[in-house]
């Protein structure tokens, strides 16, 4: 197989812009073992919306809504990206803000980061975080929206509710699944 001129400027560019911080997988392996810092919103989010938080199998889960009081138009269940191994940052927690902004509720669960954790410690987590929105919905839909890793893990729980015979979400948005970001 012959590789054209311009795949190799786009490799050659590509390697030049490798992050030092992963360049190897001694690399990887160091950062992933990092300490992962603190998970919950920030300040400025509560001046905005309503957020509660609460447990849901031993994790924490936190609940973003509109301010003003309003009834909710749906629920979302929203799991951040970062690899399965890095906290929510900020541009997540301006994501749910909007969320909430357009009349949401939305939850937003601590799953268990590698390597102290698993995927099917996730997994369960989110079927346990899916029955409770569920109950809360009093009716609404309930959306699971996840970006990367948490696109990876919204569809799987999906799965295994109905692998399950169990109501999953009515609908789900993911963008770049966990295992399409290669």
């Amino acid at each position: 197989m012959t590789v054209s001129w311009q795949l190799r400027v786009v490799a050659a560019y590509l390697r030049g812009r490798q992050k030092p911080r992963t360049a190897t997988a001694e690399l990887v392996r160091r950062r992933i073992a990092e300490p992962k810092g603190e998970a919950g919103p920030p300040g400025w989010l509560g001046r905005l919306c309503r957020v509660e938080k609460r447990s849901v199998n031993g994790a924490d889960c936190w609940t973003v809504g509109p301010r003003d009081g309003r009834e909710p138009v749906g629920a979302v269940v929203y799991w951040h990206g970062g690899s399965y191994y890095k906290e929510m940052v900020r541009w997540h927690w301006a994501f749910v803000g909007q969320l909430a902004a357009s009349g949401f509720q939305v939850h937003v669960p601590r799953y268990g980061l590698a390597p102290r954790h698993t995927f099917r410690e996730a997994v369960a987590l989110g079927r346990a975080v899916h029955r409770e929105v569920a109950a809360r919905a009093k009716g609404l839909p309930v959306t699971a929206i996840g970006d990367s890793a948490g696109g990876g893990l919204a569809l799987a729980v999906a799965m295994s509710l109905r692998d399950s015979g169990l109501p999953g979400p009515r609908g789900w948005c993911c963008w770049r699944p966990g295992w399409t970001s290669r």
